[in-house]
């Protein structure tokens, strides 16, 4: 950013028709961010070019681009190899480290109100549609899961959740110390890969997810679009300070 908060926010107003406090909102805000969302491509690279000018790291994301977390490789009884990672499921071709661009860890949050009164666990998979009537609600109940996304070369882009089982000495650890030891591995074996770990303190809001019974509400989409635009930014070969 060339210039400070105060001197940024009447530029950035005009920019997206916005008032100044909700300008400087956006400025301060952690990255990455959503800074607009359009259908005219024309104003979206008019204002990513704009905003670069002036020093800031914007890029256009294409929504029909990004790959939901439900449809990403899911590393589930795997293998980490000399060369690859392998799926003892089969469900995939091994992964070699030497192609992995990106390794982005971050935190999936849902939070579930149970209309019946009774507070249940999210369920495993997640349908995005219309909310219906509620009715008496209970308290929420949130749920974390960390994650990690990871951008290669080829092929869809893999996804290791918290909850994920490997082979090996990590079995006896902890699940969330399972989940560490699994990423250092990674991060020493991708080493070409960029790790960018801005996600974990972004502000990535949530938004309504539909249920039979319960009022949801999830960031897992919000992450899947910051993730790809930090995965497409590091891909294009772009200055990025958290490399190795």
């Amino acid at each position: 950013m060339s210039g400070s908060a105060d001197a940024e926010a009447p530029k950035l107003a005009a920019e997206l028709g916005c008032t100044l406090y909700e300008a400087r909102l956006r400025i301060v805000a952690p990255k990455p961010l959503v800074l607009l969302q359009t259908d005219d491509p024309v104003r979206a690279s008019g204002l990513a070019g704009t905003m670069n000018a002036r020093q800031h790291a914007a890029t256009v994301v294409d929504a029909r681009e990004v790959a939901a977390s439900e449809s990403m490789v899911e590393m589930d009884h795997f293998h980490l190899g000399a060369e690859s990672i392998e799926l003892r499921s089969g469900k995939a071709d091994p992964l070699g480290y030497e192609d992995v661009v990106a390794l982005i860890p971050a935190v999936h949050r849902q939070t579930t109100t149970d209309a019946s009164g009774t507070n249940a666990r999210p369920p495993k998979q997640k349908i995005f549609g219309n909310l219906g009537k509620l009715g008496k609600t209970s308290a929420p109940v949130e749920e974390r899961t960390h994650v990690v996304y990871m951008y290669s070369r080829v092929g869809r882009p893999w996804l290791l959740r918290e909850s994920a089982q490997t082979a090996g000495p990590v079995l006896a650890l902890g699940r969330f110390q399972s989940f560490r030891a699994v990423t250092t591995q990674l991060r020493q074996s991708c080493s070409r890969a960029v790790w960018d770990e801005r996600l974990l303190r972004a502000n990535v809001p949530d938004e309504p997810v539909s249920s039979s019974s319960a009022y949801l509400v999830s960031n897992v989409r919000g992450n899947d679009l910051l993730a790809h635009a930090l995965a497409s930014w590091i891909s294009s070969g772009r200055d990025n300070p958290y490399r190795g």
